[in-house]
């Protein structure tokens, strides 16, 4: 589910805004607080706060007032760059949406393992046996979809063509800003957010 989110973000940022793919693939705390009430109401289990009802209002408005500025940018001229997305588009910021629901799952199924569950008896997982496969798993996502994604040559590694290359961020001009995404967002961010589960 990691991956999936991970990869449905990154292909949005292609096809929408860099704002509303952001906007869009945030939406989680949205699903989760709609999951909260239907566990509710079909389990009898705790119902999420007044607090973060109101929050959850206040998001569902401020996605439909988003939508509001699709269809009036759809209405006008795209640029003549193909390449240059400078306005938002439905379709990504579907899937960029589509990501936030993955991640939604991804932290409902991290909070029952991270705590354990009674009923079959399973133990709490530690965070660092929690985090490694999942990672190593998401990453593995990630390179299979990139190399299934139909978008042109993508090679498994080419060095003379490293923006078309799945494992192409190993090369001398981009493992720093990689070693810097995934230590501050991948620790910095997924990890510690597991932490709090």
């Amino acid at each position: 589910s990691l991956g999936c989110h991970f990869s449905a973000w990154v292909w949005s940022i292609s096809h929408t805004t860099l704002a509303h793919s952001l906007l869009c693939v945030s939406m989680h705390p949205i699903i989760l607080n709609l999951h909260g009430h239907t566990m509710y109401y079909l389990k009898g289990k705790k119902s999420p706060t007044k607090m973060e009802t109101r929050g959850t209002v206040v998001g569902i408005v401020g996605g439909a007032l988003m939508m509001l500025d699709v269809a009036m940018s759809e209405d006008e001229e795209s640029t003549s760059d193909p390449n240059t997305v400078t306005s938002p588009t439905f379709i990504g910021d579907f899937v960029a949406f589509l990501g936030a629901i993955a991640m939604a799952v991804y932290l409902l199924c991290g909070e029952s393992l991270r705590k354990g569950t009674t009923e079959p008896p399973v133990p709490p997982m530690p965070l660092w046996l929690y985090a490694f496969p999942v990672t190593l798993f998401a990453s593995s996502t990630c390179v299979i979809l990139a190399l299934a994604s139909g978008s042109g040559d993508v090679y498994f590694y080419k060095s003379s063509n490293l923006d078309r290359s799945a494992f192409g961020f190993a090369s001398a001009q981009y493992v720093l800003y990689c070693c810097y995404l995934g230590g501050a967002s991948g620790v910095g961010g997924h990890t510690l957010l597991n932490t709090l589960l």
